[in-house]
């Protein structure tokens, strides 16, 4: 019932009734009264209550549903809108570095050429679908090959606590972290915080040659489509001249 998911919610977001009433401007007792399902709220209140505990918009959708409205967001699911694919081919067409398109799940959708070679070097076996998520936290080859892991590997299991955070309760992504936490690699990081620096580093082997690179995340802003509000578009960066001489290289073979 409404009132469960609710308080769920508000537990996940770690804010008392007290709390949660001053940030939606709702009485404590008329909060209390809906978290017990003794009072039923009105669909305005429903999208106060989760502009309030920042629910994206997927979960808007979700408890509009639990409280018996309508969805106010498109959602199209774990894939790229047909309307807004052109605009991510286009932006992937037009980087100089690898860059993939994610999904919420750390999918990958799409990506340009270099995209797929760097991760044909890293996973000879990649191709769309693959998850980078599990991938990158899994025990395999790339391991050896990025040689800053498993510092590498705990900053991206930062980044995927804080995503799941966001998400909330029912984020897709804590299966994935659950898993790489009964690692003992990633011991050191389990009760850190839910966190991560918007850059993360890498060092990789690519072909023998040590290259440094700069990992980064990109979102589309005012999304009006729940599954466009968790698209990213995923750039590595060259961090120093060595590793952009070497992309140039591998982008313009002899």
């Amino acid at each position: 019932m409404f009132g469960d998911e609710l308080k769920r919610w508000r537990l996940a977001r770690r804010l008392s009734q007290e709390a949660l009433s001053d940030l939606a401007q709702v009485s404590t007792r008329h909060l209390s009264c809906l978290e017990r399902n003794i009072a039923w709220p009105s669909e305005s209140m429903v999208l106060k209550l989760s502009r309030a505990l920042e629910l994206p918009l997927r979960e808007r959708n979700s408890m509009l549903g639990v409280a018996g409205y309508a969805q106010r967001w498109h959602d199209n699911g774990e894939e790229i809108p047909t309307g807004l694919m052109p605009v991510v081919d286009r932006i992937l067409a037009t980087q100089a570095v690898p860059a993939y398109a994610l999904n919420g799940k750390f999918t990958v959708l799409r990506a340009n050429p270099l995209g797929w070679t760097m991760l044909k070097m890293l996973t000879p076996d990649a191709e769309p679908g693959m998850n980078v998520a599990e991938v990158f936290l899994s025990d395999g080859a790339h391991r050896t090959l990025i040689l800053d892991y498993p510092a590498a590997g705990r900053g991206f299991l930062a980044r995927l606590r804080a995503e799941a955070a966001g998400q909330g309760p029912n984020s897709p992504l804590r299966p994935i972290i659950q898993a790489a936490e009964r690692d003992p690699i990633f011991a050191a990081s389990e009760d850190g915080p839910a966190s991560a620096d918007p850059v993360l580093p890498l060092t990789i082997d690519m072909m023998g040659t040590e290259t440094r690179w700069l990992t980064v995340l990109l979102s589309f802003g005012t999304p009006q489509d729940a599954m466009v509000e968790q698209l990213t578009i995923e750039q590595m960066l060259p961090a120093d001249d060595a590793t952009e001489a070497f992309l140039k290289a591998i982008a313009q073979p002899n």
